[in-house]
């Protein structure tokens, strides 16, 4: 007796994990089930689908599926799949809850009958339960015909009122980038990005060991109520690495909006294997580029800048590898959806010829070489750099961290500000998002 409970207060203890992901029909069990086999981890799953049989294929336990109705699927009649989760929503309630679950991944198809009729309907559980909501969902090809864009585009907007933040991958992309590799792997890159994003936002609350934290508390304040959204994880190793990872976390090449100008609010987190051997010029690099891509000076020469929240963590990895994750919100809606909103009835569709089989490369798509500079009227470029004794803070903009704000102010003498204002609440969260 007294053996056993050595060996139990021996044994290392198992954190339940806070993110619940929820993959909905076919296509988000799919998603799933990719996450699954690539081993992501700290992360819960569950599979909802209105067919029994697409269950049965996904390499995830029983415990983690749950069938909406009979099992017979939902006709790619997204009322049908609407009907059928209300139905099982006790059921998926009560499965998120028991995990202690705090913010919620839901991945889909829109366009057909169980992601586009299902998907809203458990995002507004997770909403009306106080979770932070994210949704990543993909929109359909055009050749699936005018009937399933506009059910997309119908489902992806009531979406958006519950999801706190939305992520829509264009499949069409995925003709127009990877349209000569075999078919499992075309549709295997929107799954990568499901994953990478999940991944790299699991990590950064999970991370054991942290120079820098980045907590869920910062994470719910740059995601929640945020809109549309980029993640991007992207790493890199050699000479200039720093600015290599920031330019490739920007690129992911399937999201139907790849610029993060506007973003009103930017969380990133860089890992290495030693952040002893990070240095601070690296850290400097990374926040200065995706500074520079979403900062923009608009037509009446104000200069607007992200508000950064950043973290850094040690985590397995190559030696020489650094990797950025950057999660960028608070844009202007845009159009977004414009693509499958405005499909005609009457759509004319033109094959292209076939060609030789295309070979996978590891190239990353350019946004761009060198981070764009924006002019308005005799304005100087956005973030140019003064001389200062703070070289490496850029003009007019601030990085924050914990309460404490850096602060370069030209309007005087070259004065330099360190400023801590954990002193006054009320006016840290106005610095910070300025929603106050």
């Amino acid at each position: 007796m007294k053996e056993d409970l050595l060996n139990e207060l021996s044994e290392p203890k198992q954190t339940p994990s806070i993110i619940t992901v929820i993959g909905v029909g076919g296509a988000g069990g799919n998603a799933l089930d990719y996450m699954w086999k690539v081993g992501i981890k700290d992360v819960n799953f569950l599979a909802c689908n209105t067919d029994q049989r697409a269950l049965n294929n996904l390499s995830l336990p029983e415990e983690c599926k749950i069938v909406l109705g009979d099992g017979q699927g939902a006709g790619n009649d997204p009322e049908r799949g609407r009907q059928l989760v209300t139905e099982s929503l006790e059921q998926i309630r009560d499965y998120v809850l028991s995990k202690g679950t705090r913010m919620v991944f839901i991945t889909a198809g829109m366009g057909g009958g169980t992601g586009t009729g299902a998907s809203p309907v458990i995002a507004k559980m997770a909403h009306d339960e106080g979770l932070l909501t994210v949704a990543n969902v993909t929109s359909p090809l055009l050749v699936e015909g005018p009937m399933r864009c506009k059910q997309a585009a119908k489902g992806i907007e009531e979406l958006r009122q519950y999801a706190d933040s939305l992520l829509v991958i264009n499949n069409e992309s995925i003709l127009e980038m990877y349209g000569k590799l075999p078919i499992r792997s075309a549709f295997g890159k929107a799954d990568d990005i499901l994953a990478a994003a999940t991944k790299g936002i699991a990590e950064l609350v999970t991370v054991s060991h942290a120079f820098v934290r980045v907590d869920f508390a910062d994470l719910d304040r740059v995601m929640r109520g945020s809109g549309r959204a980029h993640m991007g994880v992207a790493s890199a190793e050699g000479e200039g690495r720093a600015k290599e990872a920031a330019r490739r976390s920007l690129c992911s090449p399937l999201l139907n909006d790849k610029e993060i100008i506007g973003a009103k609010k930017i969380l990133i987190n860089i890992s290495a294997a030693d952040v002893d051997k990070v240095q601070y010029s690296e850290m400097m690099d990374v926040l200065t580029y995706i500074q520079d891509y979403a900062s923009y000076v608009d037509d009446d020469g104000v200069e607007h800048h992200a508000d950064i929240i950043w973290g850094m963590s040690s985590k397995p990895m190559a030696e020489d590898e650094l990797e950025v994750v950057v999660v960028a919100t608070g844009f202007s809606e845009g159009e977004y959806l414009k693509h499958i909103e405005d499909v005609p009835d009457d759509i004319e569709l033109v094959a292209e010829e076939s060609a030789e089989p295309q070979k996978e490369t590891s190239k990353v798509p350019e946004v761009a070489p060198q981070p764009p500079v924006r002019r308005s009227n005799n304005l100087p470029p956005v973030l140019e750099r003064k001389s200062s004794r703070y070289t490496d803070i850029p003009t007019g903009a601030a990085y924050l961290r914990r309460g404490v704000k850096f602060v370069k102010d030209n309007t005087s003498r070259r004065k330099e500000v360190l400023a801590d204002d954990r002193s006054d609440s009320k006016v840290a969260e106005k610095d910070l998002f300025g929603t106050n």
